[in-house]
């Protein structure tokens, strides 16, 4: 655990170093038990049984939340509550693989554990495994990276560039992830028929695109609402809010990229290529690295004072000794430059590889009027509501924002509108 915490948080000072290794000693078994969850999930999907895989987890945060719940009862101190937390997400992890067993038990039968590694379709797994865990694993790489090279950023970039992460990754796993997951099975069917692949393709394109496009126009527009009234309490400033919505918002722009190749991946996966698309996958850490490296510590002479940008030397000289730097801008910049690499390179190999697939381009740019015109109308409302409490203006807005994107859509005849408003209609005559 040590080496491995230097490896990817070389930069922590020694107590934060020494708990680090001391979490990552407890929840390595948690890890080792979402292995065989993930297994749990593989078996389900490939059944068409999507609701237990995706719905176990939850069990995983609630003992994370019934932990935190005890540590502010007990009123322990913040390192005991942190490792209170970490033997929770051990027992979360075993509750989201135990809920799972019986039903795959019930698919399978019995489970014989079986070593012949020469079988045919082991061998396939064998040849896959490595190329698939680089394509797969590149956002938990890249987060890896990111945060390796913030710690050695001022202090506070690491927490918010991990802000940042967990509103960026959240749209990505609701609408990207979740579609590439329940598409990959069907996808694997038709790969002996190419129309057929690029159709179903096509298909989860437009419904990632369509609700990607406009979480990347909302967390640009009214990112610093949304930041503020989830985050903004206690030592939480509100400079801490701009500079979490900077980097946000600039990661944002790569959120229609990322989300398409997410689904780009499994028409590949579903073709038997796993080689190429780990390869891309490299180039896109190259990237966003190197990116990152040449931009991070110019940013990080940049501050934020009272709301304003300055200069660092301006910063203290007007009396702020640890002013919050925007050294973490450019790590956000890597990340959405890396990201539209990828999406190229994984669309340029798919139009390759499957005859007659469509370039997923051509849904972002149906999406172009609908996410401009509600752009315009959130930043219209966002001051309009500047002094209305950021809980109420926060929601007031994406709403605003979501139902005229979605009337827009539909008035464009982009059928993924009806996704939303189906469901309203039900509500509302019923």
């Amino acid at each position: 655990a040590g080496p491995l915490t230097t490896l990817i948080a070389w930069g922590l000072d020694d107590e934060t170093h020494d708990l680090a290794v001391r979490l990552m000693r407890i929840t390595t078994g948690g890890v080792g038990v979402l292995v065989l969850s993930a297994w749990c999930l593989g078996i389900l999907n490939s059944h068409r049984r999507f609701f237990l895989s995706y719905v176990a987890p939850v069990l995983w945060n609630a003992a994370q939340i019934i932990a935190l719940v005890m540590v502010g009862l007990f009123a322990w101190s913040a390192v005991d509550g942190i490792v209170v937390v970490a033997w929770a997400v051990l027992v979360g992890s075993l509750a989201q693989f135990l809920v799972q067993l019986p039903t795959v038990r019930g698919l399978l039968g019995s489970i014989d554990i079986n070593l012949d590694w020469r079988a045919t379709n082991t061998r396939t797994v064998i040849r896959r495994f490595t190329p698939t865990l680089l394509g797969r694993g590149v956002v938990q790489i890249s987060a890896f990276i990111d945060l390796g090279l913030a710690s050695f950023l001022a202090a506070g970039a690491i927490g918010s560039v991990a802000y940042a992460q967990t509103l960026y990754l959240l749209p990505i796993s609701l609408f990207a992830m979740s579609v590439a997951a329940a598409e990959l099975p069907e996808l694997s069917r038709e790969q002996h028929d190419d129309a057929r692949l690029a159709e179903r393709a096509d298909r989860g394109q437009r419904r990632i695109a369509f609700f990607l496009v406009f979480t990347s126009v909302a967390y640009f527009a009214v990112g610093d609402s949304i930041v503020a009234a989830l985050l903004q309490r206690g030592k939480f400033s509100a400079d801490n809010t701009l500079v979490v919505w900077f980097i946000l918002a600039t990661m944002a722009l790569g959120l229609p990229a990322i989300g398409s190749s997410r689904l780009l991946q499994n028409v590949l996966y579903a073709k038997g290529e796993t080689r190429a698309p780990a390869m891309i996958a490299l180039v896109r850490v190259v990237v966003a690295s190197s990116t990152a490296l040449a931009l991070m510590f110019p940013f990080d002479g940049l501050a934020v004072v009272g709301r304003t940008i300055q200069s660092l030397d301006d910063a203290q000289l007007a009396g702020f000794e640890q002013p919050l730097r925007l050294g973490a801008l450019g790590l956000a910049i890597g990340i959405t430059v890396a990201s539209w690499t990828e999406f190229v390179l994984l669309t340029k190999l798919a139009t390759k590889r499957v005859n007659g697939f469509r370039s997923p381009i051509w849904n972002l740019g149906a999406l172009a009027i609908p996410a401009s015109l509600s752009f315009l109308l959130m930043a219209a409302l966002k001051l309009a509501l500047e002094p209305v409490p950021n809980l109420v203006a926060a929601p007031m807005l994406l709403f605003a924002g979501g139902f005229a994107y979605t009337v827009l859509c539909f008035r464009r005849g982009i059928a993924e509108s009806e996704l939303v408003l189906k469901p309203l209609r039900k509500i509302i005559w019923r």
